[in-house]
């Protein structure tokens, strides 16, 4: 796979891997494929999801299903994430500045947990 191959040509020191994954059955699926070649190709690797899009009313974005989600893909996520927002679209021509205060602010939780786990290893 596409995965598989990835992670044969990334340095040999790389041990965290972040999964990006939305909450439909299609990118579930794919994060399962991925957490799977990851543990294969480097067993001692930290894998983490980072949910994105998740629009918080619905039902697949209940904290209760993002874990049942995380079980089933075979990895932990983030406690933080992304919601379902054209700001962060926005920012990819706008930049930091282009975030307003409570979508910076998801992203600095995040930053922070991934830090935090890199300080660990």
């Amino acid at each position: 796979s596409r995965v598989e191959q990835s992670i044969t040509f990334l340095p040999s020191d790389v041990s965290l891997f972040v999964i990006p994954c939305g909450p439909s059955k299609l990118e579930i699926d794919a994060a399962t494929l991925a957490v799977a070649a990851i543990t294969e190709k480097r067993p001692t690797a930290t894998i983490r999801l980072l949910w994105n899009r998740v629009l918080e009313q619905a039902n697949n974005c209940q904290p209760s299903v993002l874990a049942a989600n995380a079980k089933q893909i075979g990895a932990p996520a983030f406690r933080g994430y992304l919601a379902r927002s054209t700001a962060f679209e926005n920012a990819t021509t706008e930049g930091w500045a282009g975030l307003e205060t409570d979508h910076r602010r998801q992203v600095d939780r995040i930053a922070m947990e991934i830090l935090a786990l890199l300080t660990k290893q």
